[in-house]
């Protein structure tokens, strides 16, 4: 993976090189739970604003020099979960605007979900805490400060459970 001389523009080096979610977390040194993906956008370069009412979930402009993404969402579980969306948008996808209603709207949304789940519960991560909270939910969903349907959905992808 390449070095930028600039953090801020390292998120260019991630898209150009397709790079997985692994191997974002390996480069930024993130081995332990909780992905703390609002440092993460930040350090990428990203401007994380949070607007009031906009009648959307998140949206990301990476049509200009420098990304935007903006949260409408409550909590901070769901917060983490829609950075790490929009990181999917901007590192996968046509440079432009996105507006999420619901993350599930089309095929590009669910590329993003996908990069979002493989982004805050990796399956090294996941498969080690699973074992230690014996898989239990409620605890793993706190130590990875995700929502626990998202959850749900990795451990039985990941787990068979």
């Amino acid at each position: 993976m390449t070095k930028t001389n600039n953090d801020a523009e390292q998120w260019k080096v991630f898209r150009e090189d397709k790079a997985t979610p692994d191997q974002i977390l390996k480069y930024y040194g993130i081995f332990m739970p909780p992905v703390p993906v609002a440092d993460l956008a930040r350090e990428l370069g990203v401007s994380v604003q949070e607007p009031i009412n906009a009648g959307w979930l998140a949206a990301l402009n990476s049509s200009g020099p420098r990304p935007y993404l903006y949260l409408c969402v409550d909590s901070p579980e769901r917060k983490n979960y829609a950075i790490a969306h929009e990181l999917g948008h901007l590192l996968l996808h046509p440079f432009g605007v996105y507006r999420d209603l619901t993350f599930h709207e089309d095929e590009k949304d669910e590329e993003a979900h996908k990069f979002a789940i493989q982004l805050l519960l990796p399956e090294r991560m996941l498969r080690t805490a699973a074992q230690v909270y014996r898989n239990d939910t409620v605890k793993l969903s706190e130590l990875f400060r995700v929502p626990d349907h998202l959850l749900r959905i990795r451990l039985a992808g990941i787990l068979g459970l």
